[in-house]
């Protein structure tokens, strides 16, 4: 299962004749889902609408868009032995991303858009993976680099709060006991798959997995009361913004579609490498000396991270304390006072009922990529070109 899947979303002259264009950005997909499912479920679902995509916004403004399916996401879910994945961890992550990277440029340089280097977007899972990919990366020389920009969404490898550190610090010692016997992978997928079948077919049924629920309110209460329900931090994290009825029953969501969360856990992939989980609480361990992080202070690239109130909100912007760049900003998404009220985790590429996300969320994105163009860098990018 040792492949990765690249997509490419870009606006087209005629069939299969791509533009040329001279911004481009790699998106890295979340924990449990794949790029389509984190990043463009509404190609996939009727009743969204097509374009209601951060991909397609970014393409239909002549930006060249890559993403990532990681190798994880290839594993089936009917095989029981999964010794092949000991040593999948955060350097597998850190290889194949590097690779996927590497390919979309080469082949962005063979079809007439040049040797430029590209911004990287991470999301949830994806931004630890994207620091730690940058923090090996700034050991490289400058021109054996492939990453401009990096914008990191909703998550914090790094806090600086102990209630947060002791939970990592905790997580990994409890991963690596698991690993001790014998368990490589992480099953919340085929737990999310599982869920999302009995409330589709029984959604009034009593529920097997969480005992005085129905099968629907485990989906609804797992999407909108994340934190409260799973023990997700912050608190009020959540991954869609609920509605709800008294004494927070949640009954359905704000900016999608009811099908949605059904649709959404039944997309999950169905096992994870938890080595990578390890690595990345281990990251977020002040205990812990991992090689991961030990060249953050050479991360100078600029960044900007974007997140919802509803989601990690402001914790990732202590990242600005722990890297090396000088030009960090942020955009804390928001429009309920109320967190856990407040646009969630997957809402922020989803929403589209009462919510404008392309001005709320994807046109600053499309800004800053725009501003942070450097004229010195295109120059250099039509003059020289350095493989490795």
């Amino acid at each position: 299962y040792g492949v990765i899947g690249l997509h490419r979303v870009v606006r087209e002259h005629g069939p299969d004749r791509p533009i040329r264009a001279r911004k481009s950005l790699f998106m890295l997909h979340g924990g449990g889902v794949d790029f389509v499912g984190s990043f463009m479920p509404s190609t996939q679902l009727d009743y969204m609408p097509v374009e209601n995509c951060l991909p397609i916004f970014l393409a239909q403004n002549d930006i060249d868009v890559w993403g990532i399916d990681m190798a994880w996401t290839f594993i089936p879910g009917d095989i029981t032995d999964f010794s092949f994945a000991i040593d999948w961890g955060m350097q597998r992550e850190i290889d194949d991303l590097g690779a996927g990277i590497a390919i979309a440029r080469f082949v962005r340089l063979f079809t007439g858009n040049g040797w430029r280097k590209m911004d990287l977007l991470g999301w949830s899972m994806g931004e630890a993976k994207g620091y730690a990919y940058l923090n090996e990366e700034s050991q490289r020389p400058p021109g054996h680099r492939h990453i401009k920009g990096f914008i990191p969404i909703d998550s914090a490898v790094r806090t600086g709060l102990d209630e947060v550190e002791e939970f990592t610090c905790a997580g990994y010692e409890a991963l690596m006991a698991e690993r001790e016997n014998g368990v490589y992978v992480n099953s919340d997928g085929t737990l999310a798959q599982f869920i999302a079948y009995l409330a589709a077919t029984d959604p009034d049924g009593d529920s097997p997995v969480f005992p005085g629920f129905t099968n629907m309110q485990v989906v609804l209460s797992a999407l909108t009361l994340t934190g409260p329900v799973l023990g997700s931090y912050p608190p009020h994290f959540h991954l869609l913004a609920g509605v709800f009825e008294e004494d927070l029953v949640p009954i359905g969501y704000q900016y999608v579609d009811f099908e949605f969360g059904v649709d959404f856990y039944a997309s999950w992939k169905p096992y994870q490498p938890n080595l990578i989980f390890a690595d990345i609480n281990a990251m977020g361990c002040p205990d812990l000396d991992v090689p991961y992080e030990q060249h953050f202070d050479d991360i100078t690239v600029p960044i900007f991270y974007v997140a919802p109130a509803g989601g990690s909100g402001a914790l990732g912007e202590y990242m600005a304390t722990q890297v090396g760049s000088d030009d960090f900003q942020s955009l804390i998404v928001s429009n309920n006072p109320e967190p856990l009220f407040d646009i969630g985790h997957v809402d922020i590429f989803t929403g589209y009922i009462g919510i404008d996300l392309p001005a709320l969320m994807w046109q600053p994105i499309l800004d800053w990529m725009l501003e942070h163009r450097s004229a010195d860098h295109e120059q250099a990018a039509d003059s020289a070109v350095v493989m490795d």
